[in-house]
């Protein structure tokens, strides 16, 4: 829609909260996806809480917090830091294509979401 319709001087016209409501969704979609099929990973929507997560973890096995949740810490944190880098990069990946090719860049995540579910089928 934002390929298409896009971009809007006015954020107030109809297709302009059509197309934000369609990204609304489109989110709220990836959030559900994340908490029932993939509930053991970090979640991908929540960056803010991932980051704070990760801090608390940093702060705790740098100043020896619970020694019986040490290995459980390290390995969340392992996983924390792991989805922050990748968010990251997809950022910063996200920002070159928008540079170059404006909104079709928003193709992207839509082929790799298609491809996840395609081969992600058993």
């Amino acid at each position: 829609m934002a390929v298409t319709l896009g971009p809007f001087p006015d954020s107030d016209v109809p297709v302009a909260l059509l197309t934000g409501f369609a990204g609304i969704a489109g989110m709220a979609i990836q959030n559900a996806v994340q908490r029932v099929h993939y509930g053991s990973l970090p979640p991908t929507t929540l960056m803010t809480g991932n980051t704070t997560q990760a801090a608390l973890d940093a702060v705790d096995l740098l100043h020896g917090g619970a020694t019986d949740q040490t290995a459980a810490m390290r390995a969340r944190f392992g996983r924390t830091v792991g989805s922050i880098a990748w968010f990251a990069g997809g950022c910063a990946l996200a920002a070159v294509l928008y540079y170059w090719i404006g909104f079709w860049s928003l193709a992207v995540p839509v082929l790799i979401g298609a491809a996840t579910a395609i081969l992600g089928k058993d």
